[in-house]
Protein backbone atom coordinates (compact mmCIF):
# COMPACT_ATOMS: atom_id res chain seq x y z
CA UNK A 1 0.00 0.00 0.00
CA UNK A 2 1.36 3.42 -0.97
CA UNK A 3 1.77 5.92 1.85
CA UNK A 4 -0.62 8.86 1.91
CA UNK A 5 1.36 12.09 2.15
CA UNK A 6 -0.04 15.17 3.87
CA UNK A 7 1.38 18.68 3.97
CA UNK A 8 0.30 21.40 6.39
CA UNK A 9 -2.30 23.78 4.98
CA UNK A 10 -1.09 27.06 3.50
CA UNK A 11 -3.01 28.81 6.28
CA UNK A 12 -0.32 27.63 8.72
CA UNK A 13 2.41 29.44 6.79
CA UNK A 14 0.22 32.57 6.59
CA UNK A 15 -0.51 32.40 10.32
CA UNK A 16 3.17 32.04 11.28
CA UNK A 17 4.21 34.87 8.94
CA UNK A 18 1.59 37.21 10.39
CA UNK A 19 2.60 36.36 13.96
CA UNK A 20 6.21 37.08 12.96
CA UNK A 21 5.20 40.44 11.53
CA UNK A 22 3.16 41.44 14.60
CA UNK A 23 6.04 40.58 16.94
CA UNK A 24 8.50 42.59 14.89
CA UNK A 25 6.15 45.58 14.63
CA UNK A 26 5.89 45.56 18.42
CA UNK A 27 9.71 45.47 18.60
CA UNK A 28 9.96 48.30 16.06
CA UNK A 29 8.01 50.76 18.23
CA UNK A 30 10.87 51.35 20.74
CA UNK A 31 13.38 51.61 17.89
CA UNK A 32 11.32 54.33 16.20
CA UNK A 33 10.84 56.10 19.54
CA UNK A 34 14.61 56.33 20.05
CA UNK A 35 15.21 57.96 16.64
CA UNK A 36 14.63 61.40 18.18
CA UNK A 37 17.09 60.83 21.04
CA UNK A 38 19.71 58.50 19.52
CA UNK A 39 19.52 58.65 15.71
CA UNK A 40 23.01 57.16 15.31
CA UNK A 41 21.89 53.95 17.05
CA UNK A 42 18.33 53.81 15.72
CA UNK A 43 19.08 53.86 11.98
CA UNK A 44 21.31 50.72 12.07
CA UNK A 45 18.81 49.10 14.44
CA UNK A 46 16.06 49.53 11.84
CA UNK A 47 18.22 47.80 9.20
CA UNK A 48 18.98 44.95 11.62
CA UNK A 49 15.26 44.73 12.41
CA UNK A 50 14.40 44.53 8.69
CA UNK A 51 17.06 41.85 8.08
CA UNK A 52 15.68 39.75 10.96
CA UNK A 53 12.12 40.05 9.62
CA UNK A 54 13.25 38.83 6.20
CA UNK A 55 15.42 35.98 7.55
CA UNK A 56 12.73 34.65 9.90
CA UNK A 57 10.09 34.95 7.20
CA UNK A 58 12.27 32.92 4.81
CA UNK A 59 12.82 30.34 7.54
CA UNK A 60 9.05 30.00 8.12
CA UNK A 61 8.46 29.41 4.41
CA UNK A 62 11.26 26.79 4.25
CA UNK A 63 10.05 25.08 7.45
CA UNK A 64 6.51 24.72 6.09
CA UNK A 65 7.84 23.29 2.81
CA UNK A 66 9.91 20.66 4.62
CA UNK A 67 7.07 19.49 6.88
CA UNK A 68 5.58 16.23 5.55
CA UNK A 69 3.25 13.78 7.28
CA UNK A 70 2.66 10.27 5.91
CA UNK A 71 0.12 7.59 6.72
CA UNK A 72 1.79 4.32 5.81
CA UNK A 73 0.25 0.87 6.07
CA UNK A 74 1.92 0.27 9.46
CA UNK A 75 2.87 3.68 10.91
CA UNK A 76 2.44 7.45 10.94
CA UNK A 77 5.56 9.23 9.75
CA UNK A 78 6.77 12.80 10.21
CA UNK A 79 9.58 14.47 8.27
CA UNK A 80 10.67 17.96 9.23
CA UNK A 81 13.64 20.26 9.50
CA UNK A 82 15.29 23.00 7.51
CA UNK A 83 18.85 22.63 8.79
CA UNK A 84 18.57 19.52 10.97
CA UNK A 85 16.35 16.87 9.41
CA UNK A 86 14.21 14.76 11.71
CA UNK A 87 12.13 11.72 10.88
CA UNK A 88 9.70 10.30 13.43
CA UNK A 89 7.83 7.02 13.04
CA UNK A 90 4.96 6.00 15.30
CA UNK A 91 3.62 2.47 14.63
CA UNK A 92 -0.16 2.19 14.77
CA UNK A 93 0.11 -0.57 17.39
CA UNK A 94 1.83 1.85 19.81
CA UNK A 95 -0.73 4.68 19.52
CA UNK A 96 -2.81 5.07 22.67
CA UNK A 97 -4.41 8.47 22.21
CA UNK A 98 -5.14 11.02 19.49
CA UNK A 99 -6.00 14.57 20.57
CA UNK A 100 -7.07 17.51 18.45
CA UNK A 101 -6.22 21.01 19.66
CA UNK A 102 -7.09 24.39 18.22
CA UNK A 103 -6.17 27.69 19.83
CA UNK A 104 -7.91 30.98 19.07
CA UNK A 105 -5.35 32.05 16.46
CA UNK A 106 -5.48 28.63 14.76
CA UNK A 107 -9.28 28.77 14.84
CA UNK A 108 -9.18 32.14 13.05
CA UNK A 109 -7.09 30.54 10.29
CA UNK A 110 -9.16 27.33 10.17
CA UNK A 111 -6.39 24.92 11.15
CA UNK A 112 -5.78 22.48 14.01
CA UNK A 113 -3.10 20.27 15.52
CA UNK A 114 -3.41 16.50 15.82
CA UNK A 115 -1.40 15.10 18.75
CA UNK A 116 -0.56 11.39 18.59
CA UNK A 117 0.52 9.81 21.87
CA UNK A 118 2.08 6.43 22.54
CA UNK A 119 1.94 4.13 25.56
CA UNK A 120 5.14 5.46 27.10
CA UNK A 121 4.02 9.07 26.98
CA UNK A 122 0.28 8.97 27.56
CA UNK A 123 0.36 9.06 31.36
CA UNK A 124 1.96 11.16 34.05
CA UNK A 125 2.29 14.86 34.65
CA UNK A 126 4.66 15.80 31.83
CA UNK A 127 2.74 14.34 28.96
CA UNK A 128 3.42 15.44 25.46
CA UNK A 129 2.61 14.02 22.09
CA UNK A 130 5.01 11.64 20.41
CA UNK A 131 4.08 13.20 17.09
CA UNK A 132 2.29 16.50 16.38
CA UNK A 133 0.69 17.14 13.01
CA UNK A 134 0.31 20.92 12.62
CA UNK A 135 -1.69 22.86 10.07
CA UNK A 136 -4.44 20.27 9.57
CA UNK A 137 -7.67 21.63 8.04
CA UNK A 138 -9.86 18.57 8.65
CA UNK A 139 -8.60 16.97 11.87
CA UNK A 140 -11.63 14.75 12.55
CA UNK A 141 -11.32 13.07 9.16
CA UNK A 142 -7.59 12.51 9.75
CA UNK A 143 -8.24 11.11 13.23
CA UNK A 144 -10.83 8.71 11.80
CA UNK A 145 -8.42 7.60 9.09
CA UNK A 146 -5.66 6.94 11.64
CA UNK A 147 -8.13 5.03 13.85
CA UNK A 148 -9.07 2.87 10.84
CA UNK A 149 -5.39 2.05 10.31
CA UNK A 150 -5.10 1.18 14.02
CA UNK A 151 -8.07 -1.19 13.82
CA UNK A 152 -6.61 -2.84 10.74
CA UNK A 153 -3.22 -3.27 12.40
CA UNK A 154 -4.79 -4.80 15.54
CA UNK A 155 -6.41 -7.51 13.42
CA UNK A 156 -3.29 -8.18 11.36
CA UNK A 157 -1.53 -10.83 13.50
CA UNK A 158 -4.59 -13.09 13.64
CA UNK A 159 -5.14 -12.86 9.91
CA UNK A 160 -1.44 -13.41 9.19
CA UNK A 161 -1.21 -16.69 11.09
CA UNK A 162 -4.50 -18.02 9.80
CA UNK A 163 -5.11 -19.71 13.13
CA UNK A 164 -7.59 -18.80 15.82
CA UNK A 165 -6.88 -20.64 19.04
CA UNK A 166 -10.05 -21.78 20.70
CA UNK A 167 -9.54 -20.02 24.00
CA UNK A 168 -12.17 -22.02 25.91
CA UNK A 169 -10.60 -25.34 24.91
CA UNK A 170 -7.11 -24.12 25.70
CA UNK A 171 -8.21 -22.87 29.11
CA UNK A 172 -9.92 -26.21 29.86
CA UNK A 173 -6.78 -28.16 28.99
CA UNK A 174 -4.68 -25.84 31.16
CA UNK A 175 -7.13 -26.28 34.04
CA UNK A 176 -7.03 -30.08 33.70
CA UNK A 177 -3.24 -30.00 33.67
CA UNK A 178 -3.14 -27.82 36.77
CA UNK A 179 -5.56 -30.13 38.58
CA UNK A 180 -3.37 -33.11 37.73
CA UNK A 181 -0.27 -31.29 39.03
CA UNK A 182 -2.08 -30.35 42.23
CA UNK A 183 -3.21 -33.92 42.83
CA UNK A 184 0.31 -35.26 42.37
CA UNK A 185 1.75 -32.61 44.71
CA UNK A 186 -0.83 -33.40 47.40
CA UNK A 187 0.05 -37.14 47.32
Amino acid sequence: MKAKELKPASQMRTMLRRINLVVFIILLIPIIATIFFYPVVSIPAIFIWLALVIIIDAYIVAMCRQLIYSLDSDAVLLQKGVFWKRRTTVPYGKITNIDITQGPVERAFGISEVHIQTAGLSGGENTHAELVMRGITDPEELKTEIMDYIRKSEGAPVAATGEKPESAEVLKSILEELKAIRQSVEK
